[in-house]
C-alpha cells in the first residue's frame, strides 16, 4: 500500500506504514503490523504484538520508495524469528542513499491475487471526485491515457469485475465500494484536497 495526500498544490507521498495508519483511522480493515528503524526494535515490537502471527512479510519503507517489489524491497512468508532477523538485516542494507529516511515494515501475510486502487479528490469546481479499480501493474499500464469522452461510452460504465481475468473467488465488491466512503473524511481538513491510495 502508498499513498498521496495533496495539500494545497503540493503531492506529498506517504509511506506505507503513514498510508496504513491513515486510512485505518477512517475505518479501513488493515493487517496488524509494527515498524520500526533497526532490526532489534521490529523483532522485539512483533514478539510484543499478539496481533501479529506467522507467517510474516517484511518491507523496507519510506516517503521515497514507491515500488517495493521491483527492488527486492518485500520479503514474504517469513516463518520464524531467525528467518525474521534475517530478512531485516538484508532489507536495511539494501537501502539507498535517496530513499531518505526508512523503517522496517512487519506484518501479517494477507492471501489475495486483487489490487486494489482508490483516490478522493476535493475539487474547487466538480465537488468530490472518486477514483476506484483494479491496481498494481494494471493500474500502471493505464497512466497517461485519456478517457473517451460520454457517459455512454464503454470505458465510461462500470465494467463488471466480479469476472476475473484469471479463476480465483469473486471480489468483496462492498468493500470495494465501502473504502472510498471510509476514506472521504480524510480530505474534510482545511488544506488537505485529497488522498489516493494503493
Amino acid at each position: 500500500m502508498a499513498g498521496a495526500c495533496y495539500t494545497g498544490a503540493v503531492s506529498v507521498t506517504l509511506s506505507e506504514a503513514e498510508s496504513r495508519r491513515l486510512v485505518a483511522q477512517h475505518g479501513v480493515a488493515v493487517s496488524p503490523f509494527v515498524t520500526a528503524e533497526s532490526t532489534a526494535a521490529v523483532l522485539a515490537a512483533t514478539a510484543a504484538d499478539e496481533a501479529l502471527s506467522y507467517p510474516l512479510a517484511a518491507k523496507l519503507c519510506g516517503r521515497r520508495i514507491a515500488h517495493k517489489t521491483e527492488r527486492g524491497l518485500v520479503r514474504l512468508q517469513i516463518n520464524d524469528e531467525r528467518s525474521l532477523k534475517a530478512h531485516c538485516d538484508d532489507l536495511l542494507a539494501a537501502a539507498e542513499p535517496d530513499d531518505g529516511d526508512v523503517e522496517l515494515l512487519v506484518t501479517s501475510m494477507a492471501r489475495g491475487n486483487r489490487e486494489l486502487i482508490a483516490g478522493l479528490h476535493n475539487d474547487p469546481q466538480f465537488g468530490l471526485v472518486v477514483m476506484l479499480g483494479v491496481g498494481g501493474v494494471l493500474a500502471r499500464g493505464v497512466q497517461g491515457r485519456d478517457l473517451p469522452a460520454g457517459a455512454d461510452h464503454p470505458y465510461r460504465r462500470r465494467r463488471d469485475d466480479r469476472r476475473p481475468v484469471r479463476p480465483s473467488p469473486p471480489p468483496h465488491v462492498h468493500a470495494q465500494a465501502q473504502f472510498p466512503v471510509n476514506c472521504a473524511p480524510s480530505i474534510e481538513p482545511p488544506g488537505m484536497s485529497g488522498i489516493a491510495c494503493r
